[in-house]
């Protein structure tokens, strides 16, 4: 076994037969523990580069995963080590957590069946339901301006003045786009909408199904969960599946979001009960315009600085992260009177 992995799973009171590492995170490293008797158990690795302050987002945790249980959502433990400690902090390894690990699930990159739409509406609308009662104001904000749309306007700008001229020519069509979709959003009312606890990246991988049928079981990937407001979360998961393809899929004419899709995660999301005000209920659909351009400008300000945030497997991959998403925006803007009627009909 791992000798850095070791003294973790020691200190967490676990003697495990198998440790398998988990791909598709950006962030944190993850791996699945099977220990004699157990379930099993998800063990994480924080990435305290991006989360520089890992008790506050434990914090986090603590406080709303004892509410996150009800009828339709699925409770998700973390695992004590033998003192009631929550997590290890090892001086040559870093930080770290364990989750129960949850049999019979799975998660989902991309789609657009109508069946895993609406039970991601649904939990969405769950997950909100059931944390109704917590104050936002008293959780952590481990990222803070993570989904400010005039934070992340300035950060394209900075990049613009200190990107390379070949980029900036490549990028020139997309920085156009991005403008006139920044100035649409900006007419959003923000300050009217209630605060409330968001997950901040709902998004499809982040929903866990059962492997036997198109039934969502929970949010999981809870690090993002901070004070935020609806039309944040409702346009990051709705963006995960109205498109068949991935952010950086290289084809064209993919980006155009599938009505039908949008109508189940609406027809979920409303459909569980979830209280909302007339604000948000006027707005939610412009989630998915902003939500896609939020996350296309920050791609399209990474390809100018040269690829420094996210992870790239060949040169102009941020390029066509932010086109896909940008192209996913503009065509939901154009789109708009329809996603009313699809929600208004839900």
């Amino acid at each position: 076994m791992d000798a850095v992995l070791k003294p973790v799973l020691a200190a967490f009171g676990l003697n495990p037969f198998q440790v398998s590492p988990l791909g598709g995170g950006l962030i944190n490293d993850t791996y699945h523990v099977l220990d004699p008797g157990q379930t099993g158990v998800i063990l994480q690795r924080v990435n305290t580069k991006v989360f520089q302050d890992p008790v506050a987002l434990m914090e986090n945790l603590m406080k709303v995963l004892p509410v996150l249980e009800g009828p339709g959502y699925q409770k998700t433990e973390l695992l004590k080590t033998p003192a009631g400690e929550a997590w290890v902090w090892q001086p040559e390894s870093g930080f770290w957590r364990a989750y129960r690990y949850i049999p019979n699930s799975r998660t989902y990159e991309n789609t657009t069946d109508p069946a895993l739409a609406r039970e991601a509406g649904r939990i969405l609308g769950q997950f909100h339901n059931l944390l109704d009662g917590v104050p936002a104001r008293e959780l952590h904000t481990p990222l803070p301006g993570f989904h400010d749309l005039e934070k992340r306007a300035r950060e394209l700008q900075e990049a613009v003045s200190q990107g390379g001229t070949a980029r900036k020519s490549q990028a020139a069509p997309w920085l156009e786009v991005a403008g006139g979709l920044i100035d649409a959003c900006r007419e959003i009312p923000f300050d009217t909408f209630p605060l409330r606890v968001c997950h901040n990246d709902p998004v499809l991988k982040n929903i866990l199904y059962r492997k036997d049928r198109p039934q969502a079981l929970c949010l999981i990937d809870l690090d993002t969960l901070m004070p935020g407001v609806l039309i944040w979360d409702f346009g990051d998961a709705v963006r995960s599946v109205v498109c068949a393809y991935p952010e950086d899929y290289g084809g064209e004419g993919a980006m155009q979001p599938d009505l039908d899709a949008f109508a189940a995660f609406a027809d979920g999301f409303l459909g569980s009960g979830v209280e909302l005000t007339e604000s948000e209920r006027e707005w939610l659909p412009w989630g998915l315009i902003l939500m896609p351009l939020l996350h296309g400008i920050r791609a399209l300000a990474d390809y100018l600085a040269g690829d420094v945030y996210y992870k790239v497997s060949f040169p102009e991959q941020n390029l066509v992260r932010a086109k896909n998403l940008l192209e996913l925006a503009r065509a939901s803007q154009e789109a708009l009177p329809e996603l009313y009627r699809r929600f208004s009909g839900a």
